[in-house]
Formats: structure tokens, sequence, C-alpha cells
């Protein structure tokens, strides 16, 4: 062993320790308590409740997720329709458009018009299926014809200025949503479009002449609309290029031929002729009407939403009457705005903001119910602390 050496001089005294601040914080720290084992007896009515939804979503899910599919059959079935048509296979194309039809009036039947499941789910399906018979409306008459319905037995017809007749009016439920068919028209515009290049290459200028007509004659039906930021704008913006394409295929085709040239410098006929414009007018109507009924519904979700907030930092408050009159104000503005405005547009019930101002007003009862019936606990004892 090394012998310790020493240092000559006196020693050096020894400093007493102190401890720092931030460890005189730590040591005066109360531990907390372990957590309290529930007693699920007291909740047995909200468990009871969830494990109904929890059946109820379960089964929706499976109810979407087969209508999906059903779905995704019939618009891979359509856009074979498409490309036969547009091919030059007539027979097999409409072959396949009357089975779509017949599998989308089937599905529209079993679901309610003002579901969620028809507004936001099968609505591509029903899109899809309106485009193909727009487009074999303009094919078979000239017109983008008049407003089609999903029904197996449907034969395209020129727009007439004397509305729906006895039998269509007789299956108002069974029909195309304003939003579908006028999607679809667009959609039905730019088929057109290509449609024409093909007639273009092969030199038939009356097809493409026709074809001009009938896009424009779309555009200026849709200039009615005033319309908001949204997929129908953004379509109705990707009008104007087919219509500028169509123009430009009519100014090149006159200049190699004089029947191109009377084409593009002749009279266009009516929009009337080309489009229906009577439904056109009554889906500008509802289209006004929604979204007035929208920028209401919006206000009053805030407020309920508002006062949905204002309950809940009640209770945290224990301010139980205060949070008990903030929920019943809640819940009496959302079913008044529910039975009026949303029970006329049925599009709004499954909105955004209808779906945050449900979901607070529920959560918002759970827990004054929750609240209200827990009884006050007593004060937790205080630990000593390590010393």
């Amino acid at each position: 062993r090394r012998k310790q050496r020493t240092l000559p001089g006196p020693p050096i005294p020894s400093i007493p320790h102190e401890r720092s601040e931030s460890t005189k914080k730590r040591a005066a720290m109360v531990l907390p308590l372990s957590p309290v084992r529930v007693d699920v007896s007291e909740h047995a009515a909200f468990i009871s409740e969830a494990s109904g939804m929890k059946l109820a979503l379960a089964a929706e899910k499976a109810r979407r997720d087969t209508l999906q599919a059903a779905g995704r059959e019939i618009q891979d079935s359509l856009a074979l329709y498409l490309h036969e048509r547009q091919l030059g296979a007539e027979a097999d194309a409409l072959a396949r458009l009357g089975d779509a039809a017949r599998k989308c009036a089937a599905q529209l039947q079993l679901l309610d018009a003002r579901s969620e499941l028809r507004v936001y789910v099968f609505t591509h399906a029903a899109q899809t299926l309106a485009t193909a018979q727009c487009f074999e409306s303009f094919l078979a008459t000239g017109t983008l014809g008049k407003r089609p319905l999903p029904m197996a037995d449907w034969t395209p017809q020129p727009p007439s200025a004397d509305g729906p007749s006895a039998a269509e009016g007789a299956q108002q439920e069974l029909r195309f949503l304003d939003s579908e068919w006028l999607h679809a028209m667009i959609s039905a515009a730019h088929e057109i479009g290509r449609y024409a290049g093909r007639r273009a290459a092969a030199g038939d200028v009356a097809s493409v002449a026709q074809a001009a007509a009938v896009v424009a004659a779309l555009q200026e039906g849709m200039q009615q609309f005033n319309l908001r930021n949204g997929p129908l704008r953004q379509a109705y913006d990707s009008l104007k290029y087919v219509v500028r394409r169509l123009e430009d295929t009519l100014y090149e085709l006159s200049l190699v031929s004089d029947a191109a040239a009377a084409a593009a410098s002749a009279v266009r006929p009516p929009v009337a002729s080309l489009v229906d414009s009577v439904a056109l007018v009554e889906a500008v109507a509802a289209y006004e009407a929604e979204d007035g009924a929208r920028e209401a519904a919006i206000k009053r979700a805030r407020d309920v939403q508002k006062l949905a907030k204002n309950a809940i930092f009640a209770l945290h408050r224990a301010d139980d009457s205060r949070a008990a009159e903030q929920l019943a104000n809640a819940t009496a503005s959302a079913a008044e705005m529910i039975e009026g405005l949303v029970a006329s547009q049925p599009s709004l019930r499954w909105a955004a903001f209808m779906r945050g101002m449900r979901w607070r007003s529920s959560s918002r009862r759970s827990s004054s119910s929750a609240g209200s019936a827990r009884a006050p606990s007593p004060p937790s004892p205080t630990r000593p602390s390590p010393s």
C-alpha cells in the first residue's frame, strides 16, 4: 500500500455542506396518492349506454362497408361503360349502363334520403351514374337531356319546358341530389370534350359543333349559381377549359373546311333547348336556400358550443346549478336548430360544424350528470415530505 502523502502547512478547514434551493423545494414536495379504484356501479347507466352505442356503431360500420363495396362496383362498371362508349362499342356499353342503373336503384331504395349513408357514402356512385346518363343523353339526343333518374328503365329524353312527368314526380324519393346532378353534367361535359376530339380527328364537323354548343350552354346555365368555395365551384371552374378547347378545335377545323367555318360562325341554339333549364332553376333556388340555412346553422352551432363550454367551466368551479342551466339552454337551442333549419336541409345534418356541436353537447351532458351525481369526496390525507 502506498503511504498517504501529506502536504506541508496547516490543514485545510472543512466547509459545511448547504443544500441548494432546488433540493429544498424537492424535499418540500408532497408525493401524489395512488389512484383510487372507481366504483363501476356509479356509472352503470353510462356504461350501458356506451355499450349500446358500440353495437350500433359496429352495425353502421358494417352497413357502410357493404355500401362502399357496392358503390365501387357500380363505379367500376360505369368507368368501363364510358371507355367502351368512347370506343364505339355501343351494345356492350349500354348493357353495362343498364346493369349499373339497376344496382344503383336497388341500393337507393334501401337508403333514407336524409341519412349520412345516402348523402355522403353513396353519393360518388350515384354521381357517376348520372354522368353516364348525361353523356348517353348527348349521344342519343344531342343535348344533356332531361334531368335523369336512377332507374333501370331510364331512357334519354331531350329537355322539356313542362317539367317532370307524373311518373317522375311519383318517384321523388328515388332521385339524384342536386349536387350529384350538377357535378354529373360537368363531368359529362369533359367526356363530351374527349368525344369531340376523336370526332375532330375523323373530320366530323357537325358533331364537334354540337358538342361545343352543349358545353357552352351548360356553362351559361351554371352562371346562375352564386357558388361558394367548394367541390362544385372547383368543378365549375374546370368547365371553361373544355369550352375553350372546343372553340379552338372548331377554329382549327374552320381553316381547312368551309363547313367548320360556317358552324363556328353560326348562332348557337338557346340554353333551354340543350340543358334542362326547368330543373336548373329549381336547383338554383334550392342551392340559395341551403346556403342561407347553412350560414344560419353555423351561427347557431357556435352559440350552442359556447353554452356547452360555459357549462363545463361551471362544473370545474363546482357550480352545478349554473352548469345545468347552461346545458339546458344548449340542448334546447340545438334541438330547435335541428328541427327548424336542418330538417329542411338534410345535408346540413352531417356537416362538420354539426358534428362538433353534437359532440360537445353530448359530452357536456355526460359530464354534468356525472358531476351532479358524484358525492363530494373527503379531503385526501397529506403525506409528510421526505426528510
